[in-house]
């Protein structure tokens, strides 16, 4: 019995929870994106004393997890579910994409008399411009190159999204916006 520890005064040993000022910083965690580092620095806090500090290593776990989840869900449903909010949104995406294109390939027939072989001949004339259509990556064994269709016609030239499908002259294909069909 000589290794038993006697504690005479109660009041002197109580078990002390967590000050608030690092629950308050654990909080913090559940903040998207940001919140991972004071998570992750949350729970390297908590492992010094984690009978103690249980509440703040389990909300930095939480803090990341939710970010974790909320970035994920972001993810599946801005690129891979079909049919939510986002399919009207990747739409208007292409129609603007498609008409800076067009300005572009316009442009490009002013200065050299001709219109390009290829979109990649318009990227000469700007660079910053997107060419590669943001549908295409979502349609499961597409076989072409991920570009808008383009293809030189007597006169004139064919541009669109080929839409989820993939095959051109379709009716989901997506063309550039008629400048004159808008509505003011």
């Amino acid at each position: 019995m000589q290794n038993e520890i006697k504690i005479d005064n109660k009041a002197t040993y109580t078990k002390k929870n967590a000050p608030i000022g690092l629950v308050i910083f654990s909080g913090l965690s559940f903040i998207p994106m940001f919140g991972v580092l004071f998570g992750t620095i949350s729970i390297l806090i908590s492992l010094i004393n984690f009978g103690r500090l249980k509440l703040v290593f389990i909300l930095g776990l939480s803090g990341i997890l939710f970010t974790i989840i909320t970035y994920s869900s972001l993810y599946y449903f801005g690129f891979e579910h079909r049919g939510g909010v986002y399919d009207e949104l990747r739409i208007k995406t292409n129609h603007y994409l498609l008409s800076e294109i067009e300005r572009e390939i316009n442009h490009y027939e002013c200065k050299y008399g001709e219109y390009p072989e290829s979109l990649n001949d318009v990227l000469l004339v700007n660079n910053h411009l997107t060419i590669k259509d943001p549908i295409l990556h979502m349609v499961e064994d597409y076989k072409g190159d991920s570009l808008f269709y383009y293809k030189l016609s007597e006169g004139g030239f064919d541009l669109f999204s080929v839409g989820l499908d993939g095959i051109p002259y379709t009716s989901d294909d997506i063309h550039p916006l008629d400048i004159n069909s808008i509505e003011r």
